[in-house]
């Protein structure tokens, strides 16, 4: 192997290497109460969102967003109201807590069974893309949670 083969191949495998340097957004959510009846009869559901920065980056600011499924297999944003903000920066290795609740427009909701589930690196809502609705990370196929179901009133 000559020397300037060897030179390029050490510089192949510096890129390879360094191109794994990104963040990597990972969600969880979880129900924190049973749900009641807001004073507008809107049902909400507090829940908590955690996500973590499983990758070796520090991230810019992304957004949360969360959604429900209904009974017929139809998907939508849930409103996720949060006091803090839904939106923050995440070292590699770090967690973010969201306290919040779901709400849902009661209308043909009342007294079924969703499932909820948690984005993070999110654009819902947005009517352009922010800045912040785009983390390049490292697995961009991992930032949805697991569903966890909810009976609504």
């Amino acid at each position: 192997m000559t020397k300037a083969h060897t030179s390029t191949l050490a510089t192949m495998f510096l890129l390879v290497v360094s191109g794994c340097e990104k963040p990597d957004l990972v969600a969880t959510i979880a129900p924190l109460a049973n749900a009641t009846v807001n004073a507008n009869d809107n049902a909400e559901v507090p829940v908590q969102v955690i996500v973590t920065n499983q990758g070796k980056a520090k991230t810019g600011e992304f957004k949360v967003s969360t959604y429900f499924t209904d009974p017929d297999g139809n998907t939508f944003v849930g409103p996720f109201v949060v006091p803090s903000g839904t939106r923050t920066t995440l070292a590699p290795g770090a967690s973010h807590t969201f306290n919040g609740v779901m709400v849902f427009s009661h209308g043909n909701n009342r007294s079924t069974t969703v499932k909820i589930k948690a984005l993070a690196d999110s654009c819902a809502s947005d009517e352009f893309m922010p800045e912040y609705c785009r983390v390049q990370e490292s697995n961009e196929e991992n930032n949805y949670s697991e569903e966890k179901e909810v009976q609504l009133p």
